[in-house]
């Protein structure tokens, strides 16, 4: 038998690797289901975390005027712009649950908005930004 390459020999355990961790996921599959679930449970009803708080704050002092309009509303986790929620740590937009894409300007690494913290906070900045491209939305299509 002549002897394999070292880099073919690699991949065969890779591929090899791959159809044995798949095949145990398989397996297991209706067991963990119970178990994902009470874990993903867990994870949904953690209390926001002080990032999450502090971001809270910080919008609901920069949007005070629509909030207070009703146009925009704070939750524990989301700023809700009409049907859409924007999540407080992570910044992504949802409407009914599904993803949606927001095209923003980047704007560099400062914060206009609010020039009061005492660090750049990006996803604070990514957060306020889809929060005002969602308001011109719903200014343009006042029925969504």
């Amino acid at each position: 038998m002549m002897p394999m390459a070292p880099v073919a020999y690699s991949e065969a355990c890779r591929a090899v690797d791959l159809l044995v961790s798949a095949s145990a996921l398989a397996l297991v599959e209706d067991e963990q289901s119970v178990e994902r679930a009470q874990r993903l449970f867990y994870l949904a009803n953690l209390a926001p975390g002080p990032m999450a708080g502090m971001r809270r704050a910080v919008l609901e002092q920069v949007f005070a005027e629509q909030i207070e309009d009703g146009r925009m509303a704070l939750e524990a986790r989301h700023l809700m712009v009409g049907g859409h929620a924007i999540h407080l740590t992570t910044g992504r937009v949802k409407k009914d649950g599904a993803e949606v894409a927001i095209e923003v300007a980047a704007k560099g690494s400062k914060l206009g908005a609010v020039p009061w913290l005492p660090y750049d906070e990006a996803l604070l900045e990514k957060i306020a930004a889809a929060a005002g491209a969602l308001m011109a939305l719903h200014r343009v299509q006042p029925g969504c």
